[in-house]
């Protein structure tokens, strides 16, 4: 299964591109400094349940973004900083975590305010 993740910049602050292959699963990752939003996009090989979380540093999960079945095809998901009630978060480091099948990813997110 080959599954692509990309999660593009959303400020002047630039990205650092992080590449991770391992056998059959190619993850593409840009890492940025956000402020007020950023998105996160991934293309998936075939139809698989799709769950996108958001979680402060001290594990307790912030807002869900996705979690439902996706067909085949490329996605993106946008985090406002937000939590699951609407209410803005603090700055600081932030993860996202997506599932998908099989596949796991974590990546690290800092809100700049």
């Amino acid at each position: 299964m080959v599954i692509r993740l990309l999660k593009f910049p959303t400020t002047r602050y630039g990205s650092k591109i992080v590449g991770n292959q391992t056998g059959k699963d190619t993850v593409v990752v840009t890492i940025n400094r956000f402020n007020p939003e950023t998105r996160i996009r991934f293309a998936l090989p075939h139809t698989v349940s799709v769950k996108l979380e958001i979680y402060n540093m001290m594990g307790q999960r912030v807002r869900t973004l996705v979690s439902h079945t996706h067909a085949p095809g490329t996605y993106e998901a946008t985090w406002d900083a937000r939590d699951d009630t609407g209410q803005l978060v603090s700055t600081g480091v932030y993860f996202y975590f997506l599932r998908a099948g099989e596949f796991t990813a974590r990546r690290k997110l800092m809100l700049m305010k």
